[in-house]
């Protein structure tokens, strides 16, 4: 049997897609993120992201993990 095409399933297993997904839309409509410049992170996450007041104080704390990870490493 012969194959002629590969595919491969970049979901996350064999590569992280976070950083190409999150510029292309940065690249593709950087209006759509002017929203979340200004605003508390809760009231952000809460319009913006549909969050509930349970559930966005722990956004909040990923989003922080990884704004400094993204900036102090």
């Amino acid at each position: 049997m012969r194959f002629e095409t590969i595919l491969f399933d970049l979901d996350g297993t064999l590569i992280d897609p976070r950083v190409g997904i999150t510029r292309c839309v940065e690249a593709a409509d950087p209006d759509s993120l002017t929203p979340h410049i200004g605003p508390p992170l809760m009231e952000s996450f809460e319009r913006h992201h549909g969050l509930d007041t349970a559930t966005a104080p722990q956004a909040i704390v990923h989003h922080r993990e990884g704004f400094a990870q993204a900036f102090l490493d």
